[in-house]
């Protein structure tokens, strides 16, 4: 009798300790595929405009995701060292997260920026924006730049108050939120964010980051 309750109490236990397990495996493999969800996400913004293709694909191609401010001007200063290895590493796919944490400065930036994006000129004005030596940028720049390439005025204006350029806003800020961005400028490579110390990083900071995240 007591060497039947004994076989009963162990295979008790051993059932609990087998669904155990099969709960804990569960839960991983809903954790790695919310995290590959989550990075999916922020790999493929809506608004495709953002990402520049590497200019040499290559198998082993790398994604660098970068979050800035325009009126931050450590990502004004950081941006050539960018451009640098952009020229430098042609396998990169480069994918920039504009935000705006200021949103009397940053946002109306922000908003001329992506509606020039609409029609197909987001990289002149991103870079036109950010060589700019100001933090503030006046509605004169945006309509002097937006004249420069070609852009419709009325239709760029209008697009920066639309609703298509606030999902992008929003989609930009849902990104910095899920991948825990403490600040700008930053960068996601692969798994791992860089955020920068208080010194602009140099390009061989940049290069080094790229290695360590392939």
């Amino acid at each position: 009798m007591k060497r039947l309750q004994n076989i009963s109490f162990k295979t008790f236990f051993y059932r609990a300790y087998l669904v155990l397990l099969a709960l804990l495996s569960l839960y991983a493999i809903v954790g790695i595929a919310h995290f590959k969800w989550l990075y999916i996400s922020i790999d493929e913004p809506k608004a495709e405009f953002l990402i520049k293709p590497a200019t040499v694909p290559s198998a082993k191609q790398v994604t660098i995701i970068e979050f800035l401010d325009y009126s931050c001007q450590y990502c004004k200063e950081v941006n050539p060292n960018v451009e640098e290895l952009l020229r430098i590493r042609k396998d990169i796919r480069y994918i920039v997260r504009p935000v705006a944490f200021d949103e009397e400065i940053s946002e109306p930036i922000l908003r001329h920026v992506l509606a020039a994006g609409l029609q197909g000129k987001f990289w002149e004005m991103h870079k036109a924006v950010l060589e700019y030596p100001e933090n503030t940028v006046s509605q004169d720049f945006f309509k002097e730049t937006a004249e420069l390439y070609g852009l419709d005025i009325e239709k760029f204006l209008s697009d920066a108050q639309s609703k298509q350029v606030e999902k992008i806003i929003d989609d930009n800020l849902n990104a910095v939120f899920h991948a825990g961005i403490p600040s700008t400028p930053s960068f996601l490579v692969g798994n791992k964010i860089y955020v920068p110390s208080d010194s602009i990083p140099t390009l061989v900071d940049l290069i080094n980051m790229v290695q360590q995240g392939e």
